[in-house]
């Protein structure tokens, strides 16, 4: 019998949830856009994985763009990957906003960095939803950090 090894994903999202913008007048500091998410093994609400598996994931996120000013409309989004995961370059397999599938959208993968690219920009509040595959550490790891970032047109960090 083969021994399989998993390991316990305790999946952190690092997601800088507020921009803040100074107002120069009275240096009043106000909330332009906030967002929250997690990511969350597909079909598995135990949080393991198999090391030296691939594992489909599902980041969701909540975007408050009430407060958004001009140039801060949300064109993609932008996931590094913790050390020992790895992507390759058809990961990304499915985007939606809201409930509506975006099938036409664009997914870069370099290195432990995907980029998406949406083909309309996000300008009101919703709720985004990337699912992707990522290849699991070989061996047994702790905790494992996910940075998400929204970036502009320009692919400029929003948040």
């Amino acid at each position: 019998m083969r021994k399989v090894t998993i390991i316990t994903l305790a999946i952190t999202l690092i997601f800088p949830c507020l921009l803040f913008v100074a107002l120069a007048d009275d240096q009043k500091i106000t909330q332009a856009v906030e967002s929250v998410g997690e990511i969350n093994a597909k079909d598995n609400s135990t949080g393991t994985v198999i090391a030296g598996m691939k594992t489909d994931l599902i980041l969701s996120v909540i975007a408050d763009m009430s407060q958004a000013e001009p140039g801060e409309e949300i064109e993609s989004l932008r996931i590094t990957l913790p050390n020992g995961f790895t992507a390759g370059e058809d990961a990304v397999t499915a985007v939606k906003t809201g409930a509506k599938d975006i099938p036409n959208f664009q997914a870069v993968v370099d290195r432990n960095v995907m980029t998406v690219v949406l083909p309309t920009l996000i300008t009101l509040s919703t709720i985004i939803t990337i699912e992707f595959t990522v290849d699991a550490p070989p061996t047994p790891v702790g905790d494992r950090t996910f940075i998400v970032g929204l970036l502009n047109i320009q692919q400029n960090p929003i948040i």
